[in-house]
C-alpha cells in the first residue's frame, strides 16, 4: 500500500507542475501527511526524470525554486508544441472536454451522456501530458503507439521514484 501512496503522491506533484501550479513543500507535506523532505525527494525524482528525458530530447521541462514564495514551478525550455503533430483520439468526460476545448482545437467524433470522443492534433509530449494531467477523466484511445509510449513513461516515472527510495 505504501508504494501505491508514493506513486499517487508523485503523480499528484507531477500533475500540479504540468498544470503550471506552484508546489509548496510544506503544504504538500501537510496534505499527504509526510515529512517535507519526502516531498523534496519527490520533486528531486521528477527533476531527475526531466533531466534524463532531456538527454534524449523527449522533454524540455525544468523545475525551479522560487525563494520568495518558497515553492517549485516548471518551465518549458523550448516550445515544440507545433512540431511533429499527430492525430490523437481521447475519450473524456464532458467537464474535461469543456476545459480542453478552451486550449486545443478538437473535433468531436462521438458523444453520449457520460463521455465525448474527440480527435486532436498534438505533439507526442502534449498528448502524454494530457494523459497525466487528466488521468481520472480522460482515456487515450489512439494511436496505439502513443498509448504504448504513455504506459512506458508511466512505468519509467515510477521506476525512477522507486530507485531513489531511501
Amino acid at each position: 500500500m505504501v508504494i501505491i501512496e508514493q506513486a499517487y503522491r508523485l503523480l499528484e506533484i507531477y500533475t500540479k507542475l504540468l498544470n503550471r501550479d506552484t508546489v509548496n513543500t510544506a503544504l504538500l507535506a501537510e496534505e499527504f501527511k509526510v515529512d517535507r523532505r519526502t516531498i523534496q525527494r519527490d520533486i528531486s525524482n521528477i527533476k531527475h526524470y526531466f533531466y534524463e528525458k532531456s538527454l534524449i530530447n523527449e522533454l524540455d521541462y525544468e523545475i525551479h525554486f522560487n525563494f520568495s514564495e518558497n515553492s517549485y514551478f516548471i518551465t518549458n525550455k523550448t516550445d515544440r508544441s507545433l512540431n511533429n503533430l499527430e492525430t490523437v483520439n481521447y475519450e473524456m468526460t464532458h467537464q474535461t472536454y469543456k476545459k480542453i476545448k478552451q486550449t486545443y482545437r478538437t473535433q468531436v467524433i462521438h458523444q453520449d451522456a457520460q463521455h465525448i470522443k474527440v480527435e486532436m492534433k498534438l505533439s507526442t509530449i502534449e498528448a502524454i501530458n494530457l494523459c497525466f494531467q487528466y488521468r481520472k477523466s480522460l482515456r487515450l484511445i489512439a494511436p496505439e503507439s502513443l498509448y504504448a509510449q504513455f504506459i512506458t513513461e508511466l512505468i519509467k516515472l515510477e521506476m525512477i521514484y522507486l530507485k531513489h527510495k531511501i
